[in-house]
């Protein structure tokens, strides 16, 4: 299992702030705390009384067994709060002041620890204190933080709207994404000098980690442990964009800031991946409740697409940081990846052509991590798949169009003819390029020949990005205004034709003014993030270079 950092910690911090509390220390790593993970003093809004606040910090739900957890346990923290905190941390003036000891957890205390709390409250009566669980953070959250005079009252409006319906599973998080792009991108920003921008960022930046733990606290009520992850992944993307446009890459706090943000996006991304693990590990686990074979697709590629970007997000960021810990993260992920393949048969049955973007995120994640025997199997099946599908049955195999409406059109009513429904493929080209890169020379053969005697009419192409795409990448679909198509693709009948033929190009598009080919001033996999939630084609320079051989400096 991926483990999980204590992305609460940010919004507690933030909250506390909020509430008018000065912070006398903060959360840190590797120093020993005695139990007290934020320390604030200040008036408490419940009795006007300034006081010590002592806030100690649990993830998720606590249960009999986390209250009794050794060091780590709720109980022991209390202790150490108690018996050696205030009686020797606390300055002399702050010892003058009452105390409330707060235990704040991202989700509720059952009802077998509540008896445990209640008990140990009752017995320590010269004490306050205080329970900040997931129902009480948000109303906290509610009376304070989405009061910020930052947010302007429509951006206000559309950040408690997020909040509401984040209890429907199917919501595309439409009001927080319009939230983000007004507050980042409003006509406020136009009119300011460097200096002011810079500072006005700083403020502005450091509400959005708020933002997102809004949404955690909120979906983790619920147990929805999607929409956190894509909102960070939205949040990365937007949030990049704004730093990029605005010349901020160099300011300190503002990296720092963002790359909190990237820590909240990889709890989130724990806390997706250990909710969804288990149920890979058994045949047809993630399409079990689907009706037909078009929904299952559309789920387990979603699927597919989620935990590539988030492993690829691990792999980069832990090779270009040195971090063992996302390297190990991206290596757990890519063998889950693995039991999603092999466990669905659908896996081999993409319904659009467009889903070539999650395959080829997959694609990557596995070659890292030294899966190549893995991904010649898978795309082996998807080829002889696609051959008895459209050759035997007529339907069934990854349509040229990414209108649902088309695809039940053709598959339900007969309206279209197979030959126009794949008139065009991104897939087999990837999947010829590939074998080039992977030297397999079982499938190329019987790919060349498929394409040559069964799909005459398709125009096999491979798209490129083009000088430019780096404004609008991070923010909407960018293929088709910054993208250079290859088309038609005619492959040669011989892999080392091809492999030389791909040599050459690597060559020529990096002397080009044409493409845009160098991927190196961005957070790593910032642009394979945004492949995968926008939904351009995946950038071929960030695989292409394997042709040559796997090495860090084609990696790089």
């Amino acid at each position: 299992m991926m483990k999980e950092e204590a992305e609460l910690e940010s919004l507690v911090l933030s909250l506390a702030t909020s509430i008018g509390l000065d912070i006398i220390t903060a959360p840190q790593k590797g120093v020993r705390q005695h139990g007290v993970d934020i320390h604030a003093v200040g008036i408490d809004p419940e009795d006007g009384v300034q006081k010590n606040f002592l806030i100690t910090i649990k993830q998720g739900y606590i249960n009999r067994t986390i209250w009794n957890e050794g060091n780590q346990g709720v109980r022991s923290s209390l202790d150490e709060i108690i018996d050696v905190y205030i009686q020797t941390k606390l300055s002399i003036e702050n010892k003058k002041l009452p105390s409330k000891i707060i235990l704040c957890c991202g989700g509720e205390l059952k009802a077998e620890a509540t008896e445990n709390w209640n008990g140990y409250t009752s017995k320590h009566t010269n004490l306050q204190f205080d329970l900040w669980n997931g129902s009480k953070l948000s109303s906290l959250i509610e009376d304070h933080l989405l009061d910020e005079n930052i947010f302007i009252e429509d951006i206000k409006k559309k950040m408690r709207r997020t909040l509401v319906v984040l209890s429907d599973f199917g919501y595309d998080l439409s009001h927080y994404k319009e939230m983000l792009n007004d507050f980042l991108f409003g006509d406020e920003w136009k009119s300011r000098t460097e200096n002011s921008l810079e500072k006005k960022a700083i403020k502005a930046l450091s509400m959005i980690p708020v933002c997102l733990g809004m949404i955690h606290t909120y979906s983790k009520e619920v147990e929805n442990s999607k929409h956190p992850l894509i909102a960070a992944e939205f949040t990365l993307l937007r949030t990049w964009d704004f730093i990029q446009k605005n010349n901020l890459e160099k300011n300190i706090k503002i990296f720092s800031i963002y790359n909190d943000i990237f820590s909240m996006y990889s709890n989130f991304g724990a806390e997706f991946f250990n909710k969804i693990n288990p149920h890979t590990q058994i045949p047809d686990g993630i399409t079990i409740h689907c009706r037909n074979s078009i929904t299952a697709s559309e789920v387990v590629f979603e699927q597919i697409g989620i935990l590539s970007s988030l492993g690829l997000s691990q792999a980069l960021w832990g090779i270009a940081t040195k971090d063992e810990k996302n390297i190990e993260n991206a290596k757990i992920i890519s063998d889950t990846l693995k039991n999603v393949i092999s466990n669905n048969g659908i896996s081999g049955s993409p319904c659009f052509d467009e889903m070539t973007t999650d395959i080829t995120l997959a694609v990557i994640l596995l070659y890292i991590n030294g899966e190549a025997e893995f991904i010649k199997d898978w795309f082996f099946n998807i080829v002889q798949r696609f051959s008895y599908s459209y050759c035997v049955l007529g339907k069934g195999f990854p349509i040229g169009y990414d209108s649902i409406e088309t695809l039940v059109e053709f598959e339900k009513e007969k309206n279209h003819s197979k030959e126009e429904m794949s008139s065009t493929s991104m897939l087999l080209a990837m999947i010829g390029y590939w074998c080039a890169i992977l030297d397999d020379k079982k499938l190329y053969p019987e790919l060349v020949d498929f394409i040559e005697t069964k799909l005459p009419h398709c125009t096999v192409q491979m798209w490129f990005p083009r000088k430019g795409i780096k404004d609008q990448i991070y923010k909407e679909y960018a293929s088709n205004e910054f993208g250079i198509a290859e088309a038609p693709i005619h492959l040669p009948k011989s892999i080392e034709e091809l492999r030389e033929r791909l040599l050459k190009f690597i060559d020529f598009s990096a002397k080009s003014d044409s493409f845009e080919t160098v991927w190196n001033d961005s957070p790593p996999a910032l642009p394979l993030l945004a492949s995968r939630h926008f939904r351009t084609p995946v950038i071929p320079f960030f695989w292409l270079n394997f042709v040559k051989g796997f090495s860090d400096e084609a990696l790089k």
